[in-house]
């Protein structure tokens, strides 16, 4: 079975965080999808003067999550390859133009928008039909929201 890999955006604390890679971050999945809790340590004092540290959890029902790809780009030769989530944005330095990877719960399928989504003579692309030889992650949309600007 292959292995879901889940990242999130934290737009309080503009953090992404990995699944797998949090030490107090516990993702999950419940009946309305993936969810994640902060485990928090209180220190708290009893009326007697006993000190004790508890545990607690916060719900972050603020991120916004994304799913891993499976697939990894073809990063430039100095570079290790990444990992690609939906919410990247991917370049292709052939034609130099920027792609936003999108994932499309109607036909569970990721696709390739093309970053001037104004622009109708540009098609976006199925990830899997694409022949993305050449693209790499140069950021996402929360991390490097510069690159949206056309």
């Amino acid at each position: 079975m292959k292995e879901i890999r889940v990242r999130a955006w934290d737009n309080v604390e503009n953090k992404m965080y990995y699944l797998g890679e949090e030490e107090d971050i516990h993702f999950y999945f419940d009946g309305s999808g993936i969810m994640a809790e902060r485990l928090i340590d209180i220190e708290e004092c009893t009326p007697e003067g006993d000190r004790g540290i508890y545990g607690s959890v916060e719900k972050l029902e603020h991120l916004k999550y994304m799913l891993s790809t499976g697939l990894k780009d073809n990063a430039p030769e100095e570079a290790q390859p990444m990992e690609i989530f939906a919410n990247d944005i991917l370049l292709n330095p052939v034609s130099n133009e920027y792609y936003i990877v999108t994932w499309d719960e109607h036909y569970a399928n990721f696709f390739l928008k093309n970053r001037e989504v104004n622009d109708p003579s540009k098609e976006d692309y199925d990830f899997v039909d694409f022949d993305g030889d050449s693209l790499y992650v140069v950021g996402n949309i929360y991390e490097n929201p510069e690159l949206l600007i056309g």
